[in-house]
């Protein structure tokens, strides 16, 4: 009656979920900083418009920096429970090579 849901299932949607949090939160982490930025150079004659500039430069880098956080611990989370594979589906796949004028490549072959 109930499809069964494995763990990999779940995490590999966490995953998908987080991925998508973290460019969101990157994109707007990065706008704060560049927003400030602009304030910063656009008022320069204004003592307190550079301090609010200032203050959001900082924010925007304190948010790239706990959004890059996230994704670092994603990661090695990732890594502890599939090994050096990206997804649960990358376990299923086959590893194999190829040799073009004495350079080897190598990749996955997945189901």
């Amino acid at each position: 009656m109930y499809a069964a849901v494995s763990a990999t299932d779940i995490l590999s949607a966490l995953k998908t979920s987080l991925s998508a949090f973290v460019a969101v939160g990157f994109a707007v982490a990065f706008a704060l900083f560049a927003v400030g930025v602009i304030k910063v150079i656009h008022n320069s004659g204004d003592e307190t418009a550079i301090t609010a500039g200032k203050k959001q430069v900082l924010w925007g880098v304190v948010g790239l920096f706990l959004i890059a956080s996230v994704w670092g611990i994603v990661w090695v989370v990732q890594v502890l429970m599939f090994g050096s594979g990206s997804t649960a589906a990358d376990a299923e796949c086959q590893s194999t090579y190829i040799e073009v004028g004495g350079t080897t490549f190598t990749g996955k072959v997945c189901p």
